[in-house]
């Protein structure tokens, strides 16, 4: 079933009925917004940066100033993507700190959005 994008334009006329229709919206259209299984940065790391470039694991941890076991952990996926690991990948491969975080971020929305029994729980207050 395709994904469809609702785009909202919010004007001073009619904002108290699109802003509501929103709200009202919110709730089904959210697991719509990360349309697939996004990979763990670790798993992009490998495959785009250390695989093209002939990195292993451990000469990556000496450049990066990080234990091998960290590094091997996030490649692994068995450990996220620090502010500081951010920094540090995005001055060792010519990126953002963004980039790494948000890579971190919507894996970690995708994986809480498959067990959020506990958020369907959470009485709505607006």
């Amino acid at each position: 079933k395709p994904v469809r994008w609702t785009i909202w334009t919010l004007t001073k006329k009619k904002e108290k009925v699109k802003s509501q229709k929103v709200k009202e919206r919110r709730g089904r259209k959210m697991k719509q917004f990360i349309q697939h299984d996004p990979p763990h940065p670790g798993e992009i790391l490998s495959e785009l940066y250390f695989g093209p470039l002939k990195l292993t694991v451990t000469d990556a941890a000496g450049k990066l100033l990080i234990t091998r076991p960290n590094l091997s952990a996030i490649i692994n996926g068995k450990a996220g993507i620090s502010p500081i690991m951010a920094l540090k990948l995005a001055r060792a491969f010519n990126t953002t700190p963004q980039y790494w975080l948000n890579l971190q971020a919507n894996y970690d929305l995708w994986q809480a959005m498959q067990n959020d029994e506990a958020v369907k729980k959470v009485k709505v207050l607006v």
